[in-house]
């Protein structure tokens, strides 16, 4: 005797759900990349491809094995990016990275103590000018990889809307090093570097008037028990405007502080 079922059918895939999740992965990659958390970044990138592949997915994925120091699988993705995204406007960039990634793990592979380092170069803003021992190497965002001798160079970073940047960088055999750059707006730093020392003034004018205010509260009390109320009167009002005015320096010190 066989009892009768009801089949089950599996539910078709809903496209909307599969672009949000992908949206999702990406906006969580880009964060975990941001805060150079490349490995995270990585794997949200990957869960993204899993419903939606895309070129832009693999170029992402490319940079942070790129970061990671994992040139085989950086060259993998990169040129996925270049198969999936025929007519990219940075081909001949990505190939040239992909060449300098080639031989960067090939010298690795040998063990050559005199192979070149390799550097990457991000800085934020864009249009920065990047000088590399001294010598112009472009504007950001800079292009490829830079070759370098083994041992320590110099990195300055120009933009007229920030502060310079100086770091010293130091270059290994077969090694890839990333450079990160974040500029500060001259603004900003001046705004901060000056709320500092006039906080600390404010203090102490503050501390000044509430001693003040102190001393002719007292010197009022010790009048009006000698007899002159005119002067007792005369004393109190100044220490009510000192203590008025240490109030108001108190409160300004309390914005100073917190503008910092």
């Amino acid at each position: 005797m066989f009892a009768a079922s009801q089949p089950a059918f599996a539910q078709a895939p809903d496209p909307a759900r599969g672009v949000a999740g992908a949206r999702t992965h990406f906006e969580a990659g880009a964060g975990h990349y941001a805060g150079r958390r490349f490995r995270e970044a990585i794997r949200e990138f990957q869960r993204a491809a899993e419903t939606m592949p895309s070129a832009e997915l693999w170029f992402n994925i490319a940079r942070a094995h790129e970061a990671l120091g994992e040139h085989a699988q950086a060259v993998e993705h990169y040129e996925l990016y270049l198969r999936d995204h025929v007519d990219a406007p940075d081909a001949q960039e990505v190939r040239e990275r992909i060449d300098g990634l080639r031989r960067l793990g090939e010298r690795a592979a040998r063990g050559d103590e005199r192979a070149q380092g390799m550097l990457r170069i991000d800085v934020q803003p864009d249009g920065a000018t990047v000088m590399l021992d001294g010598r112009s190497v472009g504007t950001s965002p800079l292009p490829g990889l830079f070759e370098l001798t083994p041992g320590r160079h110099s990195l300055r970073v120009h933009h007229p809307a920030y502060l310079p940047f100086r770091a010293a960088v130091d270059a290994r055999p077969g090694v890839l090093t990333a450079a990160y750059v974040d500029l500060t707006p001259r603004d900003e730093r001046a705004s901060t570097a000056s709320a500092g020392p006039l906080k600390w003034v404010v203090v102490s004018l503050a501390g000044a008037a509430l001693i003040g205010s102190g001393t002719f509260g007292a010197l009022a009390i010790a009048s009006d028990r000698d007899g002159d109320p005119s002067q007792a009167r005369d004393q109190a009002r100044v220490s009510d405007a000192l203590l008025g005015g240490a109030l108001v320096l108190g409160i300004t010190a309390l914005v100073l502080h917190h503008a910092e």
